[in-house]
This record gives C-alpha cells, sequence and structure tokens, in this order.
C-alpha cells in the first residue's frame, strides 16, 4: 500500500503511513497491490480529523470469496531529510534510509526524505549491498529536520592465494566490492603442474577472473 507515493508499513492488518504536515486528504492518491488470487474491492473512510485518517481497505479471495480487513491510518508529520554520497561526494542511490519502523530509499540523486510522527527519536541507519552501514542519532523531531551529508565507503576485501604449499607465494592485496581482480602470473614449481585457481579446497569450482 502507497499514499501519495509513501510505502505504508503493515504489521498484521494494520497499515501505517506518515505523510507531511499540511497534507490535504482529500486528495490523497492510495495504490494497493493485492497479493496474487485476491482483490482490492473496497476502501472507506472511517475517521478524518485534522491531521490523522483511518480508511478500511478490503481484500477479497478470488477463489473462495472470503474477505479480509485491513485498516489503514494515515498520519502527518515531520520530514527528516538529507544526501547520501560516496567518498568522492557523488550521489549514491538505492540506498535504504530507516529510523525506527520509517524507511525510505534515495533516488538517483542520493536524496532521501523520511515522513515521521512528532517526537520521533532513535537511530537513522543506512544501508546498502556492498558499504558499510552507517549509523546517525536522531533527537526528537519537532520540525522539518535536515540531515547532514552521509557518506558511505565501499566494503574492502582481503584477496590471497593458496599455494599449497608449492612455488612463490603471490602477495595479497584488497578490492572494493564489485571490482573483478586480476589473474597473476601462474606460478610454477619443480615436480608440478598449474592446473588453475579454484574458489574451494577441492578444486571442484574454478575461479572465473572475467565474472568473479
Amino acid at each position: 500500500v502507497t499514499v501519495n507515493g509513501v510505502v505504508g508499513v503493515i504489521t498484521g492488518n494494520d497499515i501505517a503511513v506518515t505523510l507531511p504536515n499540511g497534507t490535504d486528504f482529500s486528495e490523497l492518491t492510495i495504490d494497493c497491490i493485492a497479493s496474487p488470487g485476491f482483490t482490492v474491492t473496497n476502501i472507506v473512510t472511517e475517521e478524518q480529523t485534522g491531521d490523522t485518517a483511518v480508511k478500511q481497505i478490503t481484500v477479497t479471495s478470488e477463489d473462495t470469496d472470503s474477505t479480509s480487513v485491513y485498516i489503514l491510518t494515515i498520519n502527518t508529520g515531520f520530514t527528516v531529510s538529507g544526501k547520501v554520497t560516496d567518498l568522492d561526494s557523488v550521489p549514491i542511490s538505492g540506498v535504504t534510509a530507516t529510523l525506527g519502523s520509517y524507511t525510505t530509499t534515495t533516488g538517483g540523486d542520493g536524496m532521501y526524505y523520511l515522513y515521521v510522527e512528532d517526537s520521533t527519536t532513535g537511530i537513522l541507519t543506512f544501508t546498502k549491498t556492498g558499504y558499510g552501514t552507517v549509523t546517525k542519532s536522531i533527537s526528537s523531531v519537532n520540525d522539518d529536520r535536515v540531515v547532514s551529508d552521509t557518506v558511505l565507503a565501499l566494503n574492502t576485501y582481503s584477496v590471497s592465494y593458496n599455494m599449497e604449499g608449492h612455488g612463490t607465494q603471490i602477495s595479497s592485496y584488497s578490492v572494493h566490492h564489485g571490482e573483478l581482480i586480476t589473474a597473476p602470473a601462474e606460478p610454477s614449481a619443480y615436480g608440478y603442474r598449474f592446473d588453475g585457481w579454484y574458489k574451494d579446497a577441492s578444486f571442484e569450482t574454478a575461479w572465473v577472473f572475467s565474472t568473479d
């Protein structure tokens, strides 16, 4: 369920969405995508006040015609926003920003926008596969909050070669996440033939330097 593009947080049959202060509840865009075999058959307003709207969503099984009811609670609150970049100040898209039960992802410009309720506190966490996790402490939010730029660094990994006790040891080195490694010169050892590099000690899966 999304409301004005904001993804709802689902807990059982309860769905919660927080939108910016001043949102006009008469102009909400609600999109519901049911699981395969189910259809959203009705959305009705149960309650609406100045800063809260409660709606009832009915989902019907296409096989049995049985129904389930979900309660969507829409609140308004404040915006926690900011920008995520790499070490070269290049914006990073697809970073997940989480503060308590609120979560969003950065766009192509590296920007994120979290709509949170009044007095929200906690740890703002930034995660993306291949990057180190960064956290920031957020004190009570009583107004729109712009967070200083967040910098994520790519994870680095150590590359080493197990020579099985033969030939001259190849020096280890580090690479960044997603970076391919270059095949070293083939080692040699008296009385042995080099048969390639493998991922496992049982020599079943070869290492393909062009893709691994």
